[in-house]
């Protein structure tokens, strides 16, 4: 019939399923929530034409979602700490990427930006994070590195990253004698030194012992009591 006002309207019946999702205004279908290919990829919805004189047609519709590339939701290290003294050229971690689009394929770079002070210290190598210098934690306790993860499409998600150097027991650098001369004819057994030692780790108890080796033609002369080293007899 040429010229019927004809209104349209969703009905329940065969192809409904995605009713709730959609609503008409006028002879306009408009959506009533967000599309996400990945967690819905169609719609089936059952439509109802009625013309002025009440006859009606109905149709089960089929709405398809288009995959758009997104960019990466999210950027994972497998470790964030690294011990202290590793080498130049370590790999501290490895690189993966959270994405919408599944099997996206991505590439890593350091970029500037907040929280980018200490980009220098690392470098990438395909999705391996690895270290420019050996980490001193008596010198710096944590790194701030800026990462970008980038798709196949160019779209990509920047993150500030915390890398923390482990503290490790570190040996005493050096032993230090309080004095290395001695009066002769002083009595035995007299104190002739106090022992200390310079060590990296702060705080660190020492402990002190005459040992066999390099220079000890003369060890029995001496007994180190505590941090204190007694000559045996009178010189």
């Amino acid at each position: 019939d040429a010229n019927s006002t004809l209104t349209y309207s969703l009905v329940t019946g065969d192809g409904s399923v995605d009713n709730n999702s959609f609503s008409i205004v006028g002879n306009e279908l408009k959506l009533n929530t967000n599309t996400d290919f990945e967690s819905k990829s169609s719609y089936s919805i059952r439509i109802k034409v009625t013309d002025k004189g009440g006859l009606t047609f109905e149709k089960a519709v089929a709405i398809a979602v288009n995959d758009l590339n997104e960019a990466p939701t999210d950027l994972f290290l497998s470790a964030t700490s690294i011990d202290e003294n590793s080498s130049i050229d370590t790999t501290i971690a490895t690189l993966t990427s959270s994405d919408p689009d599944s099997g996206d394929i991505h590439t890593y770079s350091l970029v500037a930006g907040e929280g980018d002070v200490d980009n220098n210290s690392f470098n990438l190598v395909g999705n391996e994070l690895r270290l420019n210098n050996s980490p001193d934690f008596e010198t710096k306790s944590s790194y701030s590195l800026r990462i970008r993860s980038t798709d196949a499409a160019g779209l990509f998600l920047d993150k500030i990253v915390t890398i923390s150097v482990k503290d490790l027991n570190e040996a005493p650098i050096e032993l230090n004698l309080s004095a290395t001369n001695v009066d002769e004819n002083i009595a035995a057994n007299t104190v002739i030194a106090t022992l200390s030692s310079t060590d990296q780790d702060a705080e660190n108890t020492h402990t002190y012992s005459l040992v066999s080796g390099e220079g000890d033609s003369d060890n029995n002369a001496f007994t180190i009591v505590n941090n204190q080293i007694q000559i045996n007899n009178s010189p």
